[in-house]
C-alpha cells in the first residue's frame, strides 16, 4: 500500500496529462461492424467533449526503477480511494481545445489542478499541460465510457516503458 501511495506522488505527471487508452489490436472488420457503437475520427473529437471521471486503471510497471522488478497496479472504482488515497480524478475536456483536471483527497478537498490544451489526430488524444508536459493516448469512446491507453514512465525512472490503461465515465 505504501508503494502505491509513493507511486501516486511520482505519477502526477501521468495524471496531469489526463487519462487515456484504447483497446489495442482491433481489426478493421471489428471496427466496421461496431461503427454505430464506437466513435472514430471527427466524431471522436465531438464525443470527447465533456466531464470525465477516471474510475479504473491498470498500469504494468516494467523494470521498476531500472531493476529486474516488474509489477501491476490495478485500481477499480471500489478500490480507488484505498489504493490511490484520493477520490477518482475528474477531467473536463472543453470544446475550445482546453482541459481542466481536479485532484481531490478522500475528504473531497481539491489539492491539485492542472490545465492545458488537447487535440486529436485519428484515434489518438494529445494533451499538453501548463508546464509543457506532453502526453499521447489511444482513445476509444462508446456511449458514456472512454478508454485510454499509453506507454508512460509510471515509476519515474526516466524510461517510458510502463503500459497504462484507464477507464473513464462521463459525468456530464
Amino acid at each position: 500500500m505504501s508503494i502505491m501511495k509513493f507511486h501516486f506522488k511520482n505519477m502526477i505527471p501521468l495524471y496531469l496529462l489526463f487519462m487515456a487508452s484504447c483497446s489495442a489490436g482491433q481489426n478493421n472488420q471489428q471496427q466496421s461492424n461496431e461503427a454505430d457503437d464506437f466513435h472514430f475520427g471527427d466524431n471522436l473529437e465531438n464525443a470527447i467533449i465533456g466531464t470525465w471521471k477516471n474510475n479504473a486503471m491498470e498500469v504494468e510497471v516494467n523494470t521498476f526503477n531500472n531493476t529486474d522488478t516488474s509489477f501491476q497496479v490495478s485500481v477499480n472504482e471500489s478500490s480507488w480511494k484505498i489504493i490511490m488515497a484520493i477520490n477518482p480524478i475528474i477531467t473536463e475536456i472543453k470544446e475550445d481545445g482546453g482541459f481542466h483536471t481536479e485532484y481531490r483527497d478522500t475528504l473531497n478537498q481539491v489539492f491539485n489542478t492542472n490545465r492545458g490544451i488537447w487535440y486529436m489526430d485519428g484515434d489518438s488524444l494529445f494533451l499538453e499541460d501548463q508546464k509543457g508536459y506532453k502526453f499521447s493516448y489511444k482513445i476509444l469512446i462508446k456511449d458514456d465510457e472512454m478508454e485510454l491507453q499509453s506507454v508512460v514512465d509510471y515509476d519515474d525512472d526516466g524510461a517510458k516503458d510502463d503500459r497504462y490503461f484507464g477507464k473513464y465515465l462521463r459525468v456530464k
